[in-house]
Formats: C-alpha cells, sequence, structure tokens
C-alpha cells in the first residue's frame, strides 16, 4: 500500500512540474499586437517569423522599378533595387520593433486592442551596382566628337569638341536605401537622379577660338 502511495505521489510531482514547464515554453518573445512594418502585420510573431514574413513581402516589391535619370545622359533605362545592389534589411526591420510583455498578453487576453502601429522597412546595399548599370550608362551617352578646324572660303571653320560628362554611381546604393522606406509607403516609383559632371575637354573652347 505505501508502495502504491509513493508512486502515485511521484506522479504528481511530475505533473506539476509539467505545468511550469509548459508555461515557459509559451512565453517566447513575441512582437507587439498592432504592429506592423510597411502595412504587413508583424503583431503577435516571434522575430524570426516576422523577418521571414517580410522577405515574403519583399519578393513582390524586389522587382520594383527604379527609374534612372541624369542631365547629361537621356533615356537611361529603369532598374531594379537588386540591380542597384540594394535588398531588404530583414533582421533591421524587425530588430527595433516594441516586444510583447506578460501584461500585454494579459490585456490582449481580454479582447483589448491596442493601438496600431507602423514602422518602415530597412534596406541595405549589398553589393556595388551591377555591371548592367555601367553598360546601360556607356551605351546611352553619345560618342565624343573631337575639335575640327577647317579653312573654307577664306574663312576659318571651327567645331567645337562634343563635352563628355562623368556620372558618378559610387552613392546609387544609399540613395536608394533612403527613398524606398517613402516610396513604398506612399506607392509611388523612384526616379532617382544620377549625379553628373563635364570631363575636361581635349581641347577647351577658349583655346580653340584663339585659332588665327
Amino acid at each position: 500500500m505505501k508502495t502504491i502511495n509513493k508512486i502515485s505521489l511521484a506522479a504528481v510531482g511530475v505533473v506539476g512540474l509539467a505545468v511550469p514547464i509548459t508555461f515557459a515554453a509559451r512565453q517566447e518573445p513575441v512582437i507587439q499586437a498592432g504592429v506592423s512594418v510597411q502595412g504587413v502585420k508583424l503583431g503577435g510573431l516571434s522575430p524570426e517569423e516576422a523577418q521571414r514574413k517580410l522577405r515574403i513581402w519583399w519578393e513582390q516589391h524586389r522587382m520594383d522599378r527604379v527609374q534612372l535619370t541624369s542631365k547629361a545622359i537621356p533615356n537611361l533605362p529603369a532598374m531594379t533595387p537588386g540591380q542597384l545592389g540594394v535588398g531588404l534589411d530583414d533582421v533591421a526591420s524587425v530588430k527595433e520593433l516594441p516586444m510583447a510583455a506578460i501584461i500585454d498578453q494579459a490585456i490582449q487576453a481580454t479582447g483589448q486592442t491596442p493601438a496600431e502601429q507602423d514602422f518602415p522597412a530597412k534596406y541595405k546595399v549589398l553589393d556595388a551596382p551591377q555591371p548592367t548599370l555601367k553598360a546601360a550608362i556607356e551605351k546611352a551617352t553619345p560618342d565624343p566628337k573631337p575639335a575640327r578646324v577647317r579653312f573654307s572660303k577664306g574663312q576659318i571653320l571651327l567645331s567645337r569638341e562634343t563635352s563628355v560628362f562623368y556620372v558618378d554611381i559610387s552613392k546609387v546604393g544609399e540613395t536608394l536605401v533612403q527613398m524606398l522606406p517613402q516610396s513604398v509607403k506612399l506607392g509611388k516609383p523612384i526616379v532617382l537622379e544620377l549625379p553628373s559632371r563635364e570631363k575636361p575637354k581635349h581641347v577647351p573652347d577658349d583655346a580653340l577660338l584663339q585659332i588665327r
């Protein structure tokens, strides 16, 4: 009889231990209810689940077109963020989101709805712009024409050298990272202007005009 009682008490002890273990397992950190990133609802998800959901969302936007413009070179093609070396930073997008405390979970259990909060997604530069950008710039750049001097019918005819511009793409990634959150939020396409400067001419215009 004593042996039976000991076994029963041991069984009760095991059950008693199981209760707090199960409770602790349910206390996995989750994002506060009502929280979203770029309209993607993440409340109640663990950070890993939220990152995965954002990656799925990004698959729908990674092919959005970025229209490139330049004062020096017209007709540049539109390209994707990936072609410009930029992608979603899912870890950083989730890292600073407010997490639900135990008291928050208790309040939610009563049916109360917390205030909604929407945060911008964060992006990062993955790589330098792909060669397709450089190739597109080279293709759109007009062929340079050298300066010419001709003597015709007793007159000196001068033709100025065609201006050639250098297009700076070194900051494309950083600029796009700053523009993407607002553009995605408003659903508007990005127009990214590439800065440019004129290269020195082999024969400056002033020197050309001195020819007599």
